[in-house]
């Protein structure tokens, strides 16, 4: 969907007042014809604006999950052969210079481009659908489901700085179910040690590791 610009709502003809007994019934009947065509430019504009709203929305979530695959690439090293990486490590080939993500703890002498068991390329294309108790990794986009239920996410573990990771309220429930974020052995979530709960309807959150503070912030 791409933003149109919104139709044009003409101004309705003068209102008949009893100030002016002389001109009241013509004026009524103007009016009262208005407003038929009124009411349809409208409905007309309410439904642009709503169509244009949500288009906006849309482009929000791309841009954002583009975002956290920016921040994941600008944070990856190059892989190296043999090396023991563990699970959400993020490292570059060398052989077309893509970030990928490591789907499993271990080493190897594949390079990720062609390890697709191993590794995973960073794309803000994918989202990962979840529903009940979830470990992230760094780089994960989240779509967060509670309409069964509150629940909690637990923060990647053994995080580097300018580690990402992205929540969604995908149904619009996170007022009525919360998503409770627990924070992964010493690192804090948002400044708080054990927890930070979610709450707020069709939150879209990207939560970015700060090694100086060892905190998770959006």
């Amino acid at each position: 969907m791409s933003q149109t610009a919104p139709p044009t709502v003409d101004a309705l003809p003068t209102a008949p007042s009893t100030g002016s007994p002389s001109t009241f019934a013509a004026l009524a009947d103007a009016f009262i014809a208005a407003l038929a065509t009124f009411r349809t430019q409208l409905i007309a504009l309410a439904t642009n604006v709503y169509n244009n709203a949500i288009d906006a929305y849309n482009n929000a979530i791309t841009a954002s999950a583009q975002a956290v695959a920016a921040v994941a690439a600008a944070n990856a090293i190059a892989w190296v052969s043999g090396t023991t990486y563990a699970i959400g490590d993020a490292r570059y080939s060398l052989v077309n210079f893509q970030t990928y993500r490591r789907l499993t703890t271990g080493a190897g002498t594949t390079d990720p481009s062609a390890d697709a068991t191993n590794w995973i390329l960073v794309t803000g294309d994918i989202w990962l659908r979840k529903t009940s108790a979830y470990t992230a990794v760094a780089g994960d986009h989240i779509k967060a489901s509670t309409t069964g239920g509150a629940w909690s996410l637990t923060s990647p573990s053994s995080p580097a700085d300018g580690d990402a990771f992205q929540v969604l309220d995908v149904n619009g429930t996170f007022n009525t179910n919360n998503l409770t974020i627990l924070a992964n052995g010493t690192h804090k979530v948002m400044g708080f040690t054990t927890s930070f709960v979610l709450n707020t309807q069709y939150l879209d959150v990207v939560f970015i590791y700060d090694l100086t503070l060892d905190d998770w912030r959006f």
